[in-house]
This record gives structure tokens, sequence and C-alpha cells, in this order.
């Protein structure tokens, strides 16, 4: 059998999966997170947002709309009574006229560094004056002079 290569895929962070898992999901919860992980888009902040309207949710998830607006508000909150303690949804901006609300996705999850993971900028290391050997000119000169002498075979 061939996969369907035409349909859309999200791509979940580790992080997400293992909050998800961590803090007692319903599956409902998980499938919404996932149909609006397809779709996600990243803020300047560097926050991912998705929207997707009711009813493609429910087709999704396969249940009601009423269903999914219950998820989305249990999404919204923690509860930690339930072992809930990370929000899987945050508000970005409310529907209104026929629009889908925006929801930043696993607010409370912090997303893993993407790219070189080091800060741009000056280096934080000292620069020495010297050779970089760290030695005393008399050192130094006693050195070079034993470089010369094995050079010249007589050490």
């Amino acid at each position: 059998m061939a996969a369907n290569t035409n349909e859309p895929f999200s791509k979940v962070f580790e992080a997400w999966a293992r909050a998800w898992a961590h803090n007692n999901f319903s599956a409902k919860e998980i499938l919404i997170l996932i149909a609006l992980a397809q779709w996600a888009k990243t803020d300047e902040n560097g926050r991912k947002y998705a929207w997707r309207s009711r009813s493609e949710l429910a087709a999704f998830a396969n249940c009601s709309e009423g269903g999914v607006t219950s998820a989305i508000t249990r999404l919204k909150k923690t509860d930690p009574a339930k072992g809930r303690n990370v929000r899987g949804l945050e508000l970005k901006s409310a529907g209104h006229k026929g629009r889908a609300s925006e929801y930043y996705l696993m607010p409370d999850t912090p997303l893993p560094q993407q790219g070189k993971g080091k800060p741009k900028g000056k280096k934080r290391c000292i620069h020495k004056q010297d050779s970089g050997t760290g030695r005393s000119d008399q050192e130094q000169t006693a050195v070079e002079e034993l470089i010369e002498r094995i050079q010249n075979g007589q050490a």
C-alpha cells in the first residue's frame, strides 16, 4: 500500500510529545494539537501559532464541534489536581465574523534551540598579548634557543 504524500503532516517537537504524555492530555486533545501543528507558523518572537476552523478540527478528531470547543477550553487551562501542569493552547487572537481563533501552541513548553546554538556577538575568550603560550619573555627566549640548538644538532 503506497503512502499518500499529498496530505499535510505535522512536525511535533519531542518536548511537546513528552509534555502530552506526562500531563495526561486526552487523545482528542492530542489530535487537536496535531491538527493545529500541521499549519503552524512562527511569530517574530519564535513562538508557534496556528488556526483552523472548528469543523475542520472536529473532522480530524472524529468528534462534534461541541467536543472540540470543550477540548480547547481544557487545553487553555492547567489543572494540577489532575496532573496537568502545562497548557496546550494560549489564545493569540479571538475569532470573529467567520474567522477562526488563533492559538499559540504549547506556550508553557520552550522550543528547542535551532541552528548553531551559539549567541552572536563578541567571543568570550581572553586574548593574550604574547605568543599565546603563557610563558614569560625569559622562558620564551630559552625555548627559542633550545629549538635553535636542536636544529643545529648541538643538543
